[in-house]
């Protein structure tokens, strides 16, 4: 078992514990799924919109974002579904590499990727219901307020009713702020708490709002921290791999020439290189800086045949490298909020997770205990008589001669 501070040093340990195959698979996979339906809601919302197709695809290409004003109500729905489908992926995701960090913190090194997996298979309603409580919650407040709205725009009565109730209905939105906190307390810190206390959803709620509450400065604080260890770390890691993919186009381009430059350059091109969204990382970071690996310029040749196909297919696996890149961010974040989690859990309850029994210790304990009892033989009562005692008949004594002889 992995022996923890309990205090701030220990989320340094979270950039480590990020760098594992098995954890950054994991959320690339997640990632992939989470996005790739995002993808597919998004362009339907686009299209319920009545933006067509072409214009579409050469604006935004596989990196599709909308601004305010472009999208009707139909396609908002559709929108906001895709967004939400991907938060739950990779909550889902988030989860199974929180619990393999808990296992390696125990000392379970060889905890796989399949078992997390299984362990999903039986928590997933923790995972996706507890967030949905609180916006059920949330809702009915808002349903109130609507409420409250209406009986306002009664003649006289509502007014007055409406300025009477004010300090009721002020308690209440401030309730509904906090409630907001809550949830995006539930979204970053859910994974880890399913991952560690193995709750229920109704559990798994209380201890967002446990969390929030008494541990507020130190959730906070702790957070910022490790925001900043995962953009070092991406950063780090994008850099390595920029490093890499530069050696290896200069080895290949001494005798590939102006051919691999070609391909490179339209391979670029799937990058999210013209998204806002992206642009701190394709100005500064990687992709920028893989746009000028060449020392010289080359005029712009269109490619044809092969060319062209080697071009998408360096473009994807660009693509693939990137989505690792990025896993890497995300895996570091799920393991340094397993660690956060721990840490508050010892501090608001005294309580060290890594001491309690997993399910299969409990499970393996109790098989253990059950072969115990079958073995074990039944010893007899006292008034009853064994099965040799039963078998064995009584010896017969000899007869005792009378007087040294026999009776005539």
């Amino acid at each position: 078992m992995m022996k923890l501070y309990f205090d701030f040093r220990d989320v340094f340990r979270a950039a480590r514990y990020g760098l594992s195959g098995k954890k950054i698979l994991l959320q690339f996979w997640g990632f992939l799924l989470g996005y790739a339906g995002y993808v597919i809601l998004a362009y339907i919302a686009l299209l319920a919109s009545g933006i067509g197709l072409g214009a579409t695809w050469a604006t935004y290409r596989l990196f599709p974002a909308v601004v305010p004003g472009v999208l009707t109500w139909l396609g908002w729905i559709i929108y906001t579904a895709g967004i939400v489908f991907w938060v739950i992926l990779w909550l889902i995701y988030s989860t199974a590499t929180a619990k393999i960090t808990y296992q390696q913190l125990k000392g379970d090194d060889f905890y796989t990727a399949r078992e997390s997996i299984g362990f999903i298979k039986k928590n997933w309603k923790a995972i996706i219901f507890s967030p949905i409580m609180v916006i059920i919650i949330m809702a009915f407040l808002v349903g109130c307020g609507i409420i409250a709205g209406l009986i306002g725009k009664i003649p006289f009565l509502g007014e007055l009713l409406v300025t009477v109730f004010t300090i009721p209905i002020w308690g209440a939105a401030l309730f509904l702020v906090f409630l907001m906190v809550v949830l995006f307390t539930g979204i970053v810190a859910g994974p880890a708490i399913v991952a560690t206390a193995r709750e229920d959803s109704f559990e798994t709620m209380i201890q967002f709002f446990s969390t929030i509450w008494s541990q507020t400065w130190r959730f906070v604080v702790y957070n910022i921290l490790l925001g900043g260890l995962v953009v070092a770390g991406v950063y780090v890691f994008g850099l390595f791999t920029y490093w890499a993919l530069k050696t290896g186009y200069v080895i290949m381009g001494w005798t590939m020439g102006p051919k691999l430059q070609n391909i490179a350059m339209a391979a670029i091109n799937w990058l999210p290189t013209r998204m806002s969204l992206w642009s701190l990382w394709a100005k500064g970071w990687w992709t920028g800086k893989l746009a000028l690996i060449s020392v010289y310029r080359m005029p712009h040749m269109e490619l044809h045949g092969a060319e062209s196909a080697a071009a998408v297919i360096l473009g994807i696996f660009l693509l693939i490298i990137f989505g690792m890149v990025l896993s890497y961010g995300l895996a570091t974040w799920s393991a340094g909020q397993t660690i956060i989690y721990l840490i508050i859990r010892k501090r608001k309850d005294d309580e060290n997770l890594l001491e309690r029994e997993d399910e299969e210790e409990e499970e393996f304990e109790d098989f253990e205990e059950a072969e115990e009892e079958e073995t074990a033989e039944p010893e007899p009562d006292a008034g009853e008589e064994t099965e040799g005692e039963k078998e064995t008949p009584p010896e017969e004594e000899p007869e005792k001669e009378s007087g040294g002889g026999e009776k005539k």
